[in-house]
């Protein structure tokens, strides 16, 4: 009987998705007259007779049979506890239908619109798509979109295309591109993650349109949640497996411990004597019955904007190590890291001058000089300040000496800084 609830199966979804399937007029060793009477309930039935109902069922509604009974069946096999989602959603898409037969347009709508609410949380399935389409014939008189998706306004890089080329349809011809991320802490990326838009577009080229394709980022601080990411499994494979695995990499907290080494495309240790010789580093690594690892290094945090700008621009992901020629010179954004790091020492600073002068407020200019160890030299106070106090201003140079940056190569550079302070 596992064979017949199978093929049972398809061609209930048949029906439901409302594609036309009218029987041969053969003998149905199923079928009844209007005049049966009423069959044991669907609820107190075994599994197998109970898929064989639903078939018999489905047909009644397709031919406008027995409507009443349908309904009053199908309603009450819903409120049965034990029945999986899978089999819900087939009964509530086929409840619609009856509904709709009976000219309840109103309750053929609110059973789709309940699928779709309950299962938002699932996995995209057949039964999904087609109480989709469902809800859109309800609706609209029409299963199928009539507008034209835009494309994006940018065009994906290249390098999202050669990405893409790793993403293939399944069985029930949906691409599902999972992207797991490890040390993305910038909002931008140079699109080098538009990797479901670059094969949208792949698809549209080739005409081939019946292929859905759905994109999940999952983006974390640093490698710490790989081990989380390892452990995940979905309803095929471990997540990191059926995943793009991308690795943000630094010399500081991006560095991934060789622990992780099997994950990464070329051990750790090599990934940093490149940077420590001031380049940066892209490089990938193909996986058995897995999807490819991408590293996507610079000796600085700040200099990976520079490092991920290349690599969106290559044609093919890089499964040999491709050194990028990185400038050494301080980012501004990390000049404003160091100062921002020490906004509490300044801030307690302010407060003790408050707690003898409770009214001090005023601008001051805090200038200073960094040198290309990273240590900061000369602090002091630029003219035109409207906050004097000779032992705050004292305790903020003093804060401001300690401010420490990365080694950097060419000339030093001067900083002015104007604060503000009020009550």
């Amino acid at each position: 009987m596992n064979a017949s609830s199978s093929s049972l199966s398809i061609a209930s979804l048949l029906l439901l998705a409302g594609v036309g399937c009218e029987p041969a007029r053969e003998v149905d060793p199923f079928e009844r007259s209007d005049n049966t009477e009423s069959a044991e309930p669907l609820a107190t039935q075994p599994a197998d007779d109970l898929a064989l109902q639903i078939e018999q069922t489905a047909r009644d509604v397709e031919r406008g049979k027995n409507l009443d009974k349908s309904v009053d069946q199908l309603e009450g096999l819903l409120e049965q506890k034990g029945l999986s989602d899978e089999r819900k959603d087939e009964l509530r898409l086929l409840l619609s239908r009856a509904y709709e037969a009976q000219g309840d347009a109103e309750s053929a709508i609110e059973v789709v619109e309940q699928l779709l609410r309950e299962g938002a949380s699932r996995e995209r399935s057949p039964m999904r798509e087609a109480a989709e389409k469902r809800l859109r014939f309800l609706l609209t008189g029409s299963e199928e979109e009539k507008g034209v998706r835009l494309p994006a306004l940018v065009a994906p890089p290249p390098i999202a295309t050669a990405m893409a080329n790793f993403f293939k349809p399944d069985a029930e011809n949906q691409i599902r591109v999972d992207v797991l991320v490890f040390g993305h802490r910038r909002g931008t990326s140079h699109g080098i993650f538009d990797i479901a838009e670059a094969k949208r577009r792949e698809l549209e080229q080739s005409l081939n349109s019946k292929i859905n394709v759905g994109q999940s980022i999952s983006s974390t601080g640093s490698w710490v949640g790989l081990p989380k990411a390892l452990g995940d499994a979905g309803d095929d494979m471990p997540r990191a497996d059926r995943s793009l695995l991308v690795f943000y990499y630094d010399l500081a907290d991006l560095k991934v411990p060789a622990r992780y080494n099997e994950y990464l495309p070329m051990p750790s240790e090599e990934i940093a004597k490149i940077l420590e010789q001031g380049d940066g580093l892209v490089v990938a690594k193909e996986r058995k019955n897995a999807k490819p690892t991408i590293v996507i290094a610079a000796p600085r945090e700040a200099q990976l904007d520079a490092v991920e700008a290349a690599f969106a621009e290559l044609r093919e992901l890089p499964f040999e190590p491709t050194r990028i020629k990185l400038e050494s010179k301080l980012m501004p954004q990390e000049i404003q890291a160091g100062i921002r790091a020490s906004r509490k020492a300044m801030q307690a600073c302010y407060e003790t001058a408050l707690a003898s002068a409770p009214t001090l407020a005023g601008d001051v200019t805090i200038e200073f000089t960094i040198e290309n160890d990273g240590s900061v030299s000369r602090p002091g106070v630029g003219s035109g300040a409207t906050l004097t106090d000779s032992r705050f201003t004292s305790c903020l140079l003093e804060t401001f000496s300690k401010v420490s940056y990365p080694r950097f190569e060419g000339q030093t550079i001067k900083v002015r800084y104007p604060l503000s302070f009020s009550p």
